[in-house]
């Protein structure tokens, strides 16, 4: 069966991302892919696709650079002192994670080029306590 673009996109980099975020949040955090807003739990990650494109091919050798998203969102009921502070640790774990990513999942080029605070979707706007975080990450994957 030929290698295509979404196999490897979901074998070898969706898949593998979603997989290290449950492993190391277990039952805390819930971890999904989607494009759209689903509410499942107070806490979630949700990753989505943002774009892919063809850099390079060759003989047997292709170069893609892929653009995700990575959005963390938490609900909180009560805001006091500690549920920042739990939200911002929540925060600086998953960028350290992803930071991580780079040496497991052998990616080229990897960066978080921004993270936002509070950057809603359209149905996530009328959510009471709701707080998130959004993580734009580029990196190239070299397969073949």
């Amino acid at each position: 069966m030929p290698t295509t673009h979404d196999k490897i996109y979901r074998t070898n980099i969706i898949d593998n991302i979603i997989e290290t975020l449950r492993s190391e949040f277990a039952n805390t955090i819930q971890v999904f892919h989607s494009d759209n807003f689903v509410r499942k739990t107070n806490k979630n990650i949700r990753l989505s696709i943002i774009n892919q494109t063809l850099k390079e091919i060759n003989k047997d050798k292709f170069l893609n650079n892929y653009t995700i998203q990575l959005k963390f969102s938490s609900i909180m009921h009560r805001a006091t002192s500690e549920t920042y502070k739990t939200f911002f640790y929540d925060i600086h774990r998953i960028e350290q994670l992803l930071l991580s990513l780079q040496a497991i999942l052998e990616l080229l080029d990897f960066s978080i080029d921004s993270i936002s605070l509070n950057d809603y979707d359209d149905d996530e706007v009328n959510i009471n306590g709701s707080y998130n975080a959004t993580y734009v990450i580029t990196f190239s994957l070299l397969k073949g």
